[in-house]
């Protein structure tokens, strides 16, 4: 028997690029026990259901006013308007290049789609991978899982606060708890402060930037609050419940149903604002989550689904994704160049592989910039015939 044919096609086998797609498996394998357990919660809701009446649950639905579809509309919008920006936010902090535009833009479909879907990691990947010209799987399942990761932070800073801030009676078991995760603040601010960059088993791991932290957490607080005051107005009058009780209930159902990466976070969320708000009634409480459904879930999935059809703008698919004007040293062909006319010797740090090459508008004019935890710094004068002002303005870019 020949072996000899098998093995060389098992070695060019092994030698083959591996399909990019598969990068993909691992973040929707991890997201499967969040999906079980979002079956059971079903499977709990739905037993429940046989005690619920249907019909007073469609005839709550179909008494709320105009006014309220109209309030909810606008709340919702204003949660979007939030949403949107984690994705410029992340494009900023990853040094990616696009713009702010292209990302809030990718990013409220994505999320829009993700969370309405359920697997909101696949989906929201793809979406991107669409929307983005030029960028790639890898790229787009990095942004995907920095939008999740920053938003889930914000998200827990936000509701920590609300918890401690807003007494409520029904939360009260859970207040050791909460009281444990505040204490972790600290070191997470002292961990963004001193030290943003760090590596763990091999991992490059990026903390946001206390600048960007603070912007994250109020755009977590706004996306938040919209999303609550949207569930808030289109609740019938029997299930009226004093936003001071209702936000951190709403929070934390709110957290569960996206960690479960359920559809719409059905099943997670239902369960956890009926077990954690008891005394208010059952049909009222579950006609403004079907709702709040309908507005907050279907309608900007319906309308991200017909921008996804269209794909990106024309002029966005012509041309090319436009890139950061900072690019490794190792990468700058001018360099040497540049660095022989330097007047000063703090130009030569140029050549560490730590140090970046900041493009002045004249392609023969740069200067020296490196990453200093909070900021982004330029070190010595411009190199090359390049005005002060404009590098600065490219700085602050």
């Amino acid at each position: 028997m020949n072996v000899r044919p098998k093995i060389r096609r098992a070695a060019i086998a092994r030698a083959l690029p591996r399909p990019e797609f598969g990068a993909l498996v691992r973040p929707g394998l991890r997201q499967l026990p969040g999906i079980a357990v979002a079956g059971l919660l079903v499977a709990a809701l739905w037993d429940h259901s046989a005690s619920i009446d249907t019909s007073a649950v469609i005839a709550a639905v179909s008494a709320l006013a105009p006014l309220q579809w109209a309030l909810a509309t606008g709340l919702a919008c204003a949660s979007f308007w939030a949403v949107g920006r984690y994705d410029a936010l992340v494009h900023r902090h990853l040094a990616t290049g696009r713009g702010a535009g292209e990302a809030r833009r990718a990013g409220l479909m994505a999320i829009a789609l993700g969370q309405t879907t359920g697997f909101g990691v696949l989906t929201g990947s793809l979406v991107r991978l669409r929307m983005l010209p030029g960028l790639t799987l890898a790229e787009a399942l990095r942004i995907t899982l920095s939008v999740t990761a920053l938003f889930l932070m914000g998200w827990a800073i936000v509701t920590i606060l609300a918890v401690i801030l807003l007494p409520n009676a029904t939360l009260a078991a859970t207040r050791p708890l909460v009281w444990i995760a505040a204490s972790c603040l600290p070191i997470l601010l002292y961990l963004c402060f001193r030290q943003p960059r760090f590596g763990v088993y091999g991992y490059a791991l990026r903390l946001p930037t206390l600048p960007v932290l603070a912007e994250l957490v109020g755009l977590a607080a706004l996306d938040c609050l919209g999303a609550a005051l949207c569930l808030a107005v289109l609740l019938p009058p029997e299930a009226a419940v004093p936003l001071a009780t209702l936000l951190p209930v709403f929070l934390i159902a709110f957290g569960a149903g996206l960690i479960s990466g359920a559809p719409g976070g059905i099943g997670a969320f239902d369960v956890t604002l009926l077990a954690l708000l008891p005394f208010v009634p059952a049909e009222p409480m579950l006609a403004g989550i079907l709702a709040w459904r309908v507005v907050y879930y279907a309608a900007p999935a319906l309308i991200a689904l017909a921008c996804l059809a269209r794909g990106p703008r024309l002029g966005q698919r012509l041309q090319p994704p436009c890139r950061s004007n900072i690019t490794l040293s190792a990468e700058t062909p001018q360099r040497e160049t540049l660095l022989s006319g330097a007047h000063r010797a703090e130009a030569g740090l140029l050549r560490q592989s730590d140090k970046f090459f900041l493009a002045g508008r004249n392609p023969d004019s740069g200067a020296v910039v490196a990453r200093t935890g909070q900021s982004l710094t330029m070190i010595g004068e411009p190199l090359g015939p390049a005005r002060l002002q404009d590098l600065l303005n490219s700085l602050a870019a």
